[in-house]
């Protein structure tokens, strides 16, 4: 990877359930330097958008970037998405996507 694709931000996209309105989807998409999701698999992705939504305490690494801008994003449109079981992540246009599984993740 140059130095240019590592700063180039890929998209780690996530669709989430509405807890407000079960019936609609809400899609987030969050940019993130190449080079933080370089060496991860796409679950390892799918872990750390999990962790960042869902834990209480203090996260490192991707995990607190993601959450940054999640942060961030529920100022502006006064909702805070959070990742469950069925919800989707994907990276980039054409990464491959994970579904958040009851133990794990599983590839779509």
């Amino acid at each position: 990877m140059t130095s240019t694709e590592a700063r180039r931000p890929l998209y780690i996209t996530f669709a989430s359930r509405n807890r407000f309105a079960p019936d609609e989807t809400v899609s987030v998409m969050i940019p993130v330097a190449a080079d933080l999701v370089a060496d991860l698999t796409p679950e390892e992705i799918g872990e750390a958008v999990f962790v960042a939504t869902n834990a209480p305490f203090e996260v490192e690494g991707l995990a607190a970037d993601v959450r940054e801008v999640f942060t961030g994003l529920a100022k502006i449109e006064s909702y805070y998405p959070t990742l469950s079981v069925g919800d989707v992540v994907r990276v980039g246009l054409n990464g491959i996507a994970v579904r958040v599984e009851s133990a794990g993740f599983s590839r779509v």
